[in-house]
């Protein structure tokens, strides 16, 4: 058995898929009065499954392994490690991409 297939399918989702499943996902930063966070929420077949994993701004390991046991609840995952090597890299890709194309501050 393989682990799901993990692809870049546009600017803001990534897609998993293995078989006839698929889900996309999408992470983004949220900040709080008090603190920052990465959140990934997931769609299935273009359906909100409302459900959200979160993790510290600064900790993207940390969000990646919480994807991937959100993920092995819908799919199954046989090599656990390298999945969460795969999505740490998609989620800093992602987080590199998005901080390139935020539009600057305003200075004073």
């Amino acid at each position: 058995m393989e682990n799901p297939i993990i692809s870049m399918a546009q600017a803001k989702f990534v897609v998993i898929s293995k078989h006839t499943r698929s889900l996309a996902m999408h992470v983004g930063n949220e900040s709080h009065a008090s603190f920052h966070t990465l959140v990934c929420r997931f769609l299935e077949n273009d359906q909100d499954l409302f459900a959200a994993v979160i993790a510290p701004r600064d900790n993207p390991q940390r969000l990646a392994q919480r994807i991937v046991s959100f993920i092995s609840a819908y799919l199954r995952v046989t090599d656990r490690a390298t999945l969460e090597q795969e999505m740490l890299r998609c989620i800093e890709s992602h987080l590199r991409q998005h901080a390139l194309n935020a539009p600057p501050f305003p200075t004073r």
